[in-house]
Parts: C-alpha cells; structure tokens; sequence
C-alpha cells in the first residue's frame, strides 16, 4: 500500500479515537455496516467514477463551503436516521 492512495488514509484515521468517535459513534465500526444504504452508496460509487472521468462533475462549490468539515460530521454522525437500514 503507497501513501499515495486514498484508502491509506482511512486506515490511518481508524488509528484516530476521536476520528472514530465522529464517523461512527458509540456503535462499533462493524454495527454500522447494516445501516448503509446500498442503493444510495451504488449512485455515489457511480458518480465517483463520473468524477475521476471530468474534473468538471466534481461539486467545487460544496467541497468549498466554510462549513464543509460540519456538514460532513453531521451526516456521519447523525445516529437517529433509521431509514438508513439496508435491506
């Protein structure tokens, strides 16, 4: 694995108690894997492999926001969405 590719820095945040903490709550990592949503994670995977075709379908204007870092802890962390639950 090369400090160069993206999931290298997963692995080193999961090392991170308070990074942990944020993305998953009190659950334990492998409890969160029954509230993906599948159907949700298949567009972003999608869309993802949209991104690294056109630089242009990347969202600049998002990734931009002052209160991007916020916006991205409260949807990791919001543990009362139960619509979440995969089928």
């Amino acid at each position: 694995m090369h400090g160069t590719e993206p999931q290298y820095f997963y692995i080193i945040n999961l090392e991170d108690a308070e990074y942990v903490k944020t993305i998953y709550g009190d659950r334990e990592i492998h409890e969160s894997f029954s509230l993906i949503d599948r159907e949700k994670i298949g567009k972003t995977v999608d869309k993802m492999k949209a991104q690294r075709q056109s630089p242009k379908v990347i969202d600049y204007k998002l990734i931009r926001n002052d209160h991007y870092l916020q916006l991205l802890v409260n949807h990791f962390s919001n543990q009362d969405d139960k619509s979440k639950i995969a089928s």
